[in-house]
């Protein structure tokens, strides 16, 4: 052959070549729009947070994404295809015009696949979140629910309390974790443990009695490492303290430290014989490996914590066998799993956690990590006591959200071989020993109602508070609000005088941080020097006082009665003290300042 003739040739065997490779991509590539995940249908999903809407609409707006690409390949695919025809009938101009659009051609073929591959991935990781989202609302919790009772501040008369535990199993409660604190009856060496009102053992029995009754399982809870201010407390107990003047944590390798947590065991059990669990504490070990004795016996926190953690285990199962040991889990959080592994067969990791959004709350890891080394965990929400220091009535929109949280979390466990034993709906009365009461039990009331009524559902619907109303016997629903305005709620449960007396102190307390607010602001000492006070921000505050101290008047009388069938009376004295009589005491002061610039309501 000449070499013209073998120029001729040469556009026709380069679009042969080309063809064939083409056709041999698309022979091994799918591009149908028919895919499992562009039809995936999340109608049934029920989204109930901003935060989950927005990952939804995220979900959608990749799935348009996609079908953007695959509408853009199609087109790609069609235009290959056409310049692959043309080479067949030799209409090309010439090779390498043709090699040129071919190879453009593929170029941007190859890149909108990538770009459609990504989205495929991401929209894959956007369906699973959505779906775990979508599982947790629908899905209500079917293990333990627990709950807690905390005696460290204002605990019930035995009286209230077994009027209380109809209630709770009513709610749904399936029993109770008892932080008796100095309520508990020490004996003994440990007499001193006790306050003077204690509960006695036959309390201890009837509360028992009844338990068994409504089928409602007993946790007693004791600290035997941090918040251990009730014991160290004391001149007898603070020679074993980690740190001498803080009172909170035991030195566990001092003498004496050990004896003295067996016995508070041996007395705790043996008035609850029969128990499945029993909790040790754990959390908060704030002075953890500070005492000189605790530095020179191990090298590390870690190993501190693990050994004396080991040691209380080790001695519950030699002598209750039958009896599981759960421990506060923050304390673990950030180990390894080589550190965490060493309590593997000793105890059971309770997962504390009360925001009301828990997506990003605990470390990195965290749950891959516990899944390594436990095969079951409890969890533990809040319905009160958690939402400030000094709360008089619970958040219950941060409560009620705290639960949303912790399901959506048990969902994305499922495929982790952790097990979710149960949860216990702690109920704080104080952040600790030393501090000021938070809420009273019967002001968390409609809070706790709400969160068993999310656990018993799934999830937070208008039946949930339309059922916890009714069950409380509130004339109407409860009150479910964003930014922590109450009213005092009209409702018929055990104790609901104190609820409504506490309800009208909350208001009370609204106009006393108004009035208050103002002396900052408009009348400070600058301010008077220089004559620049305005009469109508002062007569506003002078109004707010004497409406503050209306609703505290109101409050007192009606509290002082409904407490007294409740609560004891040096409990009542010191959240009369705390609450009411020292702000009505700043009202006055607050009313003699404007009263003496001439400010008139």
């Amino acid at each position: 052959m000449n070499r013209p003739n073998r120029i001729r040739a040469l556009p026709v065997i380069l679009c042969l070549v080309l063809f064939i490779l083409v056709s041999l991509k698309f022979a091994g590539y799918n591009l149908s729009t028919d895919s499992s995940h562009t039809n995936s249908d999340h109608s049934n999903g029920k989204i109930t947070s901003k935060d989950d809407q927005i990952k939804n609409e995220k979900s959608e707006q990749l799935r348009l994404e996609l079908d953007a690409k695959t509408l853009e390949l199609q087109q790609a695919k069609e235009k290959i295809e056409e310049l692959t025809k043309a080479s067949k009938q030799q209409k090309c101009q010439s090779s390498s015009e043709l090699e040129k659009k071919l190879i453009n051609s593929q170029q941007s073929f190859e890149k909108l696949k990538t770009d459609k591959n990504k989205l495929e991935k991401e929209l894959s990781e956007k369906d699973s979140q959505l779906a775990k989202y979508a599982l947790s609302a629908t899905s209500p919790f079917e293990g333990q629910k627990l709950v807690h009772l905390d005696m460290k501040g204002a605990p019930p008369k035995m009286s209230y309390l077994l009027k209380l535990l109809p209630l709770y199993k009513k709610l749904g409660a399936t029993g109770l974790l008892i932080e008796y604190e100095d309520m508990f009856p020490y004996n003994g060496k440990l007499a001193a443990l006790s306050r003077n009102n204690s509960y006695t053992i036959e309390d201890i029995a009837k509360l028992q009695a009844l338990a068994l009754k409504l089928k409602l399982a007993i946790v007693p809870l004791i600290q035997t490492f941090g918040h251990m201010e009730f014991v160290l407390k004391h001149d007898e107990f603070a020679h074993l303290n980690e740190v001498s003047h803080h009172k909170m944590v035991i030195c566990s390798t001092c003498n004496g430290s050990q004896a003295l947590i067996e016995e508070m065991i041996n007395q705790i059990l043996s008035l609850h014989a029969g128990v499945d669990y029993i909790h040790i504490g754990g959390d908060e070990v704030y002075d953890l490996y500070k005492h000189k004795n605790s530095r020179q016996n191990f090298r590390s926190k870690e190993k501190l914590f693990t050994a004396h953690i080991m040691t209380i285990s080790g001695y519950i199962s030699k002598h209750w066998a039958n009896v599981r040991v759960i421990i506060w889990d923050d304390m673990l959080r950030t180990w390894s799993v080589d550190h965490i592994s060493n309590l593997k067969d000793y105890v059971i990791p309770m997962v504390w956690a009360y925001w009301s959004n828990l997506d990003e709350y605990f470390p990195n890891g965290m749950w891959q990590r516990y899944a390594k080394v436990f095969r079951e965990v409890w969890i533990a929400s809040a319905f009160k006591g958690a939402g400030g220091s000094d709360n008089d009535f619970p958040p219950i929109q941060q409560h009620v959200g705290n639960h949303e949280s912790w399901l959506k979390i048990i969902a994305s466990l499922q495929d982790t071989g952790i097990t979710v034993t149960g949860i216990a709906l702690t109920g704080w009365s104080r952040y600790d020993h030393f501090a000021n009461m938070v809420e009273l039990m019967p002001s968390g009331m409609t809070s706790l109602a709400l969160c068993l009524g999310v656990l018993e559902a799934g999830e937070m619907n208008h039946k949930v508070v339309a059922t916890a109303s009714r069950q409380l016997g509130c004339k109407t629903n409860i009150t479910v609000a964003i930014n922590r305005k109450y009213k005092a709620e009209n409702c018929s449960f055990y104790g609901s005088t104190a609820f409504y007396a506490i309800g009208i102190y909350y208001q009370g307390t609204v106009h006393y941080d108004r009035a208050r607010n103002v002396i900052p602001t408009w009348h400070t000492k600058f301010q008077r020097n220089r004559n620049r006070i305005s009469p109508f921000r002062l007569e506003r505050a002078y109004a707010e006082c004497m409406q503050s101290k209306k609703y505290l008047q109101k409050a007192r009388f009606i509290a002082r009665k409904a407490f007294n069938k409740l609560f004891f009376s040096s409990d009542i004295y010191e959240w009369m003290i705390t609450k009411i009589l020292t702000k009505e005491a700043n009202l006055d002061n607050l009313l003699k300042k404007l009263k003496d610039y001439k400010v008139e309501s």
